[in-house]
């Protein structure tokens, strides 16, 4: 097999600590608020209190995760265009390993980039489609937790609110994917006509050719069957991580209903979505912290398990990331080279 190269515009300096720099400001912002609102001595002697052992189980329960999602994301490519399960696995694990050092979810860019040349016929714009799909599975996930859980309980006005505004980002997502999936042509000619009359002819072109290739990755899934199989995943994917949020919670010994972490969970993966620092670092101690209220849990309590949980997260990642980067053949320059550089055709 020959050497495959990635098409590549650089991404320039100024862009790239541009997006840091916002990023970082947002988590710092929301930081500060929660350094005046909770007493963090009081949060870090809870974090202290947790029992080593009971860690144990969340860890298995973290390892049979690990495949689930390389293999969703490998079932909604098309099947001529599907990596390999390897490739997937690599790709994802060390792209969501770097999501904790570039800000705004960099590392979803970086996993596209890392499995195009490797899925073969694999093109990024499809990749990045087929993300697009993933994203919107997992978003409908966790908003019917919220919705459920907006119905059976008493809960404040800014959940309510956080509810509907992730309902209208998600809905607002799902019609333009609609479109582009099943009225492709007109929207990319309407796109077209519009950036022609702005005088952006260039851009015009761009947008028909890479929109196709981006809703390639739309076409996957056709029958129930399918459909099916992905949702279920993604069931159990996310049932697995309320499962670790409950058993985690148990060891710093912060009662918490199955239930309950199954909301906690919904709230911090939607918060996850608003652009902040790298690994979410302020978005997700904040989602976290007021999901885990919702259930009467103290301030301080809600902070150090939140604390808890993204220190977790980010060992699971690292690991996770790691392993990745070692069976997928990877090297350290065609990382940094992927995470350099953006794909032409994305």
């Amino acid at each position: 097999m020959g050497v495959q190269t990635i098409d590549a515009t650089p991404v320039t300096r100024p862009s790239r600590w541009r997006s840091l720099v916002l990023g970082l400001t947002s988590s710092i912002t929301i930081l500060a608020v929660l350094g005046y609102w909770i007493d963090w001595r009081a949060a870090l002697q809870v974090l202290r209190r947790v029992d080593a052992w009971r860690l144990v189980v969340p860890a298995l329960v973290t390892l049979a995760g690990w495949p689930l999602r390389p293999w969703r994301w490998r079932e909604i490519f098309p099947v001529a265009t599907r990596p390999s399960f390897r490739a997937a696995f690599s790709a994802l694990t060390v792209g969501t390993m770097a999501n904790n050092v570039l800000p705004g979810r960099g590392g979803d860019l970086l996993r596209v980039v890392l499995v195009a040349p490797r899925g073969g016929a694999v093109r990024a714009s499809l990749a990045l489609g087929t993300l697009a799909v993933e994203k919107i599975l997992d978003g409908l996930a966790l908003l019917a937790v919220l919705l459920v859980a907006r119905l059976v309980l008493d809960v404040p006005a800014w959940f309510a609110h956080f509810a509907l505004g992730a309902t209208l980002l998600f809905g607002a997502a799902i019609v333009f994917v609609a479109l582009l999936r099943w009225q492709r042509d007109r929207l990319l000619s309407i796109c077209s006509a519009v950036l022609r009359r702005l005088h952006l002819p260039r851009l015009a072109d761009i947008v028909v050719r890479v929109g196709g290739q981006f809703a390639d990755g739309l076409t996957a899934l056709r029958t129930a069957p399918q459909w099916f199989g992905v949702s279920a995943l993604t069931v159990v994917i996310w049932g697995l991580e309320a499962v670790q949020v409950w058993l985690l919670a148990a060891a710093w010994h912060i009662p918490l209903p199955l239930a309950a972490a199954a909301v906690v969970t919904a709230v911090i993966g939607l918060g996850m979505s608003v652009p902040a620092g790298p690994s979410s670092l302020g978005a997700y101690e904040l989602s976290g912290v007021g999901g885990l209220m919702l259930f009467g849990v103290p301030s301080a309590d809600a902070l150090a398990l939140t604390l808890g949980l993204h220190m977790w997260m980010l060992l699971n990642t690292t690991i996770a990331g790691a392993f990745g980067f070692a069976v997928g053949g990877l090297r350290a320059e065609t990382v940094l080279h992927a995470g350099d550089a953006a794909p032409a055709d994305a």
